[in-house]
C-alpha cells in the first residue's frame, strides 16, 4: 500500500515538475504583468496617490495666493430716509513684489433732501515694505510647497519599490517552499533506496530492522505530501495577489531571468543622492536661507492721495509715511500736506515705541537658531556616516551573492553531470530507479538554488536603489 501511495506522489510530483518547469509557457502571463497586478491592488499606494494629488492641489492655492490679488467691497452701507452712505473700496495686492499693495476708497453720500452726491474723502493709497524679509520667507514658502510635493511623489514611488521588493521575496518564498519540497523528496529516495537494500539483504517485512525503516520512510513520506501542500497553497495565493485566474500561470517563472544591476554601486548610488543625505542637507539649506532672511530692521513706506479731505476743509491732501521695526522698537513718522492755496498747515506724525521683553526673547531665539544650526549640520554627518554604512553592506551583501552565484553554477554543473550519468547508468542497468530520479531531484534542486541567488541579487539592488532619490 505504502508502495502505491509512493509511486501516486511520484507521478503528481513529477507533473508538477513539468508544469513548474516547461519551456514552453501555456500562458500568455508576464512577470512583469503580473508584478503590475500585484501593484495595482495595494490600497496604501492609492491612499498615497491621493495625497500627491492633494499636494499638488495645495501648491497650485499657494500659487493663487502668492500671485496678484484684487479684492472688492461696497463697505457698510447705510441707507435713511433722506440719506444714503456707501464706501466701496478697491484692493490690489501683489505679494510677490515685497507685500505691494494698492488700495482705493471711495465714500459715496446722496442726500435727497439737497438732492445732490458728492465724493468727499476719497482715499487712494500704496504701501510696500522697501527693506525686510516679506519677499525671502515668501520664497522660503514657495519652497517648502515644492518640497511637500516632491516628498509627497517620493513616498508614492518608494511604495511601488516597497511593493515590488514584497513580490520579489513572496516569490522567492514559492522557491524555497519548492526547494524545502526537493529536499525532503531527496529524503524520502533514500529512504526507499535504504529499503530497497534491506530487501535485497533478505530483511522480512515483518523484522525489527525493515520495521524501522518502513517507519521512517512513511514519516518522509508524510512530510513531502505537506510540503507540496504548503506550496500549492504559496502558489494560489500568490496568484491571487497577482489578480491572476489560475495557478497554472506560473509555470512561465521557470524561465525568468531576474535581472540585477551589474554595475559599481559607488559609482550609481552617491552620496549626494541618498536619502538621508538629501533630506539633511536640504534642511540645512532652508535653514541657512532662513537666517540670511530675517532682516534686523524692516522698512515699510506708505503713500496716500485724499480728494476732499473733510479735515482740511476739503482739501486735496497728499499723506506719506515711514515705519522702522526691530530690536525689539518701533518708529513711525509720517506728514500729510495739503494742496490747496488756501491751507497752508502741514501735519506730522511720530510714534516711538520700545519693549524690551522683545529685545530678550529675540537674543533667545538666536541661541535656538544658532542651536538648531549646529544639530542640522550633525544631522548632515550622520548621514553621511549612515551612507557609507549603507553602501558597504550593500556591496558587500552583493558580492557574497555574485561568489554564491558562482558556487551555485559549478554545482549545477556537477549535478546536470551527475544526472546524465546516472539516466545512462539506470538505462544500462546499474542504478536503480531510485537513484535515477534522486540525481534528477538534486538537479532540480540546483537549479532552484540558482533562481532564489538570482532573487536575492535582484532584491539587493532593489531595497539599496530605494534609499536613494530618483528624479534629476
Amino acid at each position: 500500500m505504502r508502495e502505491k501511495r509512493f509511486v501516486i506522489v511520484n507521478l503528481i510530483f513529477a507533473f508538477f515538475l513539468i508544469f513548474l518547469f516547461c519551456s514552453e509557457s501555456v500562458d500568455s502571463i508576464s512577470l512583469e504583468s503580473m508584478l503590475s497586478n500585484y501593484i495595482a491592488q495595494d490600497s496604501q499606494i492609492k491612499n498615497l496617490a491621493l495625497k500627491y494629488q492633494q499636494t499638488l492641489l495645495s501648491q497650485k492655492k499657494s500659487d493663487v495666493q502668492n500671485g496678484f490679488n484684487i479684492k472688492l467691497s461696497t463697505g457698510q452701507i447705510s441707507v435713511r430716509t433722506d440719506v444714503f452712505n456707501m464706501e466701496p473700496s478697491l484692493e490690489l495686492s501683489f505679494p510677490n513684489l515685497n507685500g505691494t499693495r494698492f488700495l482705493a476708497k471711495v465714500p459715496l453720500n446722496f442726500s435727497k433732501k439737497d438732492d445732490k452726491s458728492s465724493l468727499s474723502g476719497v482715499d487712494i493709497g500704496v504701501k510696500t515694505e522697501l527693506w525686510g524679509s516679506t519677499k525671502s520667507n515668501l520664497d522660503l514658502s514657495e519652497k517648502r510647497t515644492e518640497r511637500s510635493v516632491l516628498l509627497a511623489k517620493r513616498a508614492l514611488e518608494n511604495q511601488i519599490l516597497n511593493i515590488e521588493i514584497e513580490f520579489y521575496k513572496t516569490l522567492k518564498s514559492i522557491y524555497s517552499n519548492y526547494s524545502s519540497l526537493l529536499s525532503s523528496e531527496n529524503s524520502l529516495y533514500e529512504e526507499k533506496i535504504d529499503l530497497e537494500l534491506l530487501q535485497t539483504q533478505g530483511y522480512s517485512a515483518n523484522s525489527v530492522k525493515y520495521r524501522i525503516a518502513q517507519l521512517e520512510f512513511g514519516d518522509v513520506q508524510r512530510d513531502v505530501e505537506q510540503k507540496k501542500r504548503d506550496l500549492e497553497q504559496s502558489i494560489v495565493e500568490f496568484s491571487s495577489k497577482c489578480g491572476l485566474q489560475n495557478p497554472l500561470q506560473l509555470s512561465l517563472l521557470a524561465n525568468v531571468e531576474f535581472a540585477f544591476v551589474d554595475e559599481d554601486f559607488a559609482s550609481l548610488y552617491p552620496m549626494q543622492k541618498f536619502d538621508d543625505v538629501e533630506q539633511a542637507e536640504w534642511d540645512l539649506n532652508m535653514l541657512q536661507s532662513q537666517i540670511l532672511a530675517e532682516k534686523a530692521f524692516n522698512i515699510y513706506m506708505d503713500a496716500n492721495y485724499i480728494l476732499n479731505d473733510s479735515s482740511y476743509n476739503n482739501a486735496d491732501t497728499v499723506k506719506t509715511g515711514v515705519s522702522l521695526s526691530g530690536k525689539g522698537a518701533e518708529l513711525s513718522a509720517g506728514v500729510k500736506i495739503p494742496i490747496s492755496k488756501e491751507e497752508k498747515n502741514v501735519s506730522t506724525q511720530l510714534l516711538l515705541t520700545w519693549n524690551p521683553t522683545d529685545l530678550k526673547t529675540e537674543k533667545i531665539e538666536k541661541q535656538n537658531t544658532d542651536l538648531d544650526l549646529q544639530m542640522a549640520v550633525l544631522r548632515c554627518e550622520n548621514a553621511k556616516t549612515s551612507y557609507q554604512e549603507m553602501i558597504e553592506d550593500a556591496i558587500l551583501t552583493k558580492e557574497n551573492l555574485l561568489w554564491q552565484q558562482k558556487m551555485n553554477l559549478e554545482e549545477k554543473v556537477l549535478y546536470q553531470e551527475l544526472a546524465d550519468d546516472m539516466e545512462t547508468w539506470f538505462k544500462r542497468g546499474y542504478a536503480t530507479d531510485s537513484e535515477n530520479r534522486m540525481s534528477q531531484v538534486k538537479l532540480q534542486n540546483a537549479l532552484i538554488q540558482c533562481k532564489i541567488n538570482e532573487i536575492d541579487l535582484l532584491l539587493n539592488d532593489l531595497q539599496t536603489k530605494i534609499r536613494f532619490v530618483r528624479e534629476e
